[in-house]
């Protein structure tokens, strides 16, 4: 053979054994779908089935050893997952992508919701901490038990960190990021708007209602008409914009759920629901059978989290759609003249608070980052000025696992009850139960504010909220219950009037024709 034919035939074979190497790691970081496997800490046998679509009942005899066994499932299939979900809400990314994620961790490390993990973490109930340590082990155990890592890791060169308890709550706060205005930035926008066009332009861009929403509440919005050339001339102005509007690119989200009663033939309430969330794969939701005794619910969790997220419990079903209420703010910070390291508080100084975030990065040095704190949040310098982000995920008490008690309620009613204490970023709750009930709610954190303020600017240090947000009174919090239409629907959109539309602020909701009444 010619010295050709050995390099080719050498090439080959390489090419062969590369090819089988990267198979075996592929075929053996796949999920254990047969058999039998120890799972300390179990009580009692836990059962894992598939049906023909991969969708996995698990049979425990008790909460605990379910939640365990679901952390183990996640695991096998979900890790990688699951490890970015807690990434983007820590602002952890570098350590497994280096560089090219620096920029989202500075953006997020501003808000440090690793430190409010474990402040949140520490404030739940004893059993909730009992379960996330229970899955914190059954994640640990489902990954040691994958005999390599999921080919992600093998891409970026990276081994898994181990799950905390903590990280359920990263997961949860990941999905603050992606559901609510984490910077306030609307707020900002509307500020550069009114800081350059007349009174009538803002109050047409920063409407919070058209007559054309389908309000649950029916309640209606005057028109407002369009300001014409008398006061701002676009013919003979320049407006300097630092972001070119893009509707080809420009995201598009929205969600569906409606509920109606009276047509079944059993006489429960029917609901549908589609949870829009950004294209990606795997699907962001794991849909699960969770059997324990007193308990037998269908529906889908997030990894990351031993809770059904939404479905159904053979009493009642529920489901969401985003709220996009007003959950964010930007307070205008004044620092005192010759003394950077303070700022005005209540007509006098305050020194600001700072931390240092030591961001990991793969490849690279570790950066530290500072975040000035001040009372009302981390400051960012935006425009010339110092801005203080206000979210209302910084509060630790507003991120819990009270979902999970969803699981028992036998009613509507008793749903109604729950859903003021759940925290989660705000949602339209809407909710059926068998014997023909339906209803709508926001469930989730919802912050009380002050009657008269313009929240859709920045706010002056007088008009923001002190140290703490306390949650709205369950009192004030809007719901409805079994309308004589009997037809309930949320997308995004408007949904009631005043004064609920006062208390819950405008997050960014759809406004026109988003949804229809169908009259």
């Amino acid at each position: 053979m010619s010295r050709l034919g050995w390099t080719l035939s050498a090439m080959v074979g390489i090419a062969a054994l590369l090819a089988g190497t990267l198979y075996l790691s592929l075929i053996s970081s796949l999920p254990v779908v047969d058999g039998n496997r120890p799972l300390a800490g179990l009580e009692q046998r836990v059962t894992v089935r598939r049906d023909a679509l991969g969708v996995a009942t698990i049979t425990a005899k008790s909460r605990p050893d379910l939640s365990r066994a679901i952390g183990f499932v996640h695991a096998q299939e979900r890790f990688f997952q699951m490890d970015l979900q807690r990434r983007v809400a820590a602002g952890e990314l570098s350590a497994l992508f280096g560089p090219a994620a620096l920029k989202a961790d500075q953006q997020h490390r501003l808000h440090g919701l690793r430190a409010v993990a474990r402040r949140a973490l520490e404030g739940l109930p004893k059993d909730h901490r009992q379960h996330l340590h229970a899955y914190a082990e059954g994640v640990n155990a489902g990954l040691a038990g994958l005999l390599t890592p999921s080919f992600e890791y093998l891409l970026v060169r990276q081994s898994p960190e181990p799950w905390l308890p903590e990280d359920s709550l990263l997961a949860i706060y990941a999905m603050w990021f992606t559901l609510t205005d984490a910077e306030a930035e609307r707020d900002l926008t509307l500020t550069r708007i009114h800081a350059t066009v007349p009174a009538d332009w803002y109050a047409h861009f920063a409407t919070t209602g058209t007559d054309a929403d389908a309000a649950l509440d029916h309640s209606s919005w005057p028109k407002l008409p369009l300001p014409g050339p008398q006061s701002l001339d676009l013919r003979n102005t320049a407006i300097a914009s630092n972001t070119p509007l893009d509707p080809d690119t420009a995201p598009a989200f929205g969600s569906n759920a409606f509920a109606v009663s009276g047509f079944s033939a059993t006489g429960g309430a029917i609901l549908a629901n589609d949870m829009h969330l950004t294209l990606s794969v795997p699907n962001i939701w794991y849909r699960v059978r969770m059997q324990s005794p007193g308990l037998d619910g269908s529906g889908v969790t997030l990894p990351g989290a031993p809770v059904l997220t939404a479905g159904s419990n053979g009493h009642i079903a529920w489901g969401f759609t985003n709220a996009y209420i007003d959950t964010s703010d930007r307070v205008l910070v004044e620092p005192i003249e010759g003394k950077p390291a303070y700022y005005r508080y209540n007509g006098a100084q305050r020194p600001f608070e700072v931390r240092t975030e030591r961001i990991e990065v793969a490849g690279g040095e570790a950066l530290e980052l500072e975040v000035r704190q001040t009372v009302w949040g981390p400051v960012q310098a935006v425009d010339g000025q110092l801005h203080a982000l206000r979210w209302a995920a910084h509060m630790p008490a507003f991120t819990n696992m009270k979902l999970m008690e969803f699981e028992n309620a036998r009613t509507v009613r008793q749903a109604l009850e729950l859903a003021a204490d759940v925290g989660i970023p705000p949602q339209n709750l809407i909710v059926v139960d068998k014997d023909g009930n339906l209803a709508w709610t926001i469930i989730g954190a919802i912050a009380q504010r002050k009657p008269g303020v313009d929240y859709n600017k920045l706010l002056s240090g007088g008009d923001a909220p002190d140290e703490t947000w306390a949650q709205l009174a369950k009192a004030l919090r809007p719901r409805l219950v079994n309308p004589p239409s009997g037809l309930l629907w949320t997308a995004n959109a408007r949904t009631v009037g005043s004064p609920h539309i006062e208390r819950l602020g405008d997050g960014g909701y759809r406004l026109g024709a988003r949804a229809h009444t169908g009259r």
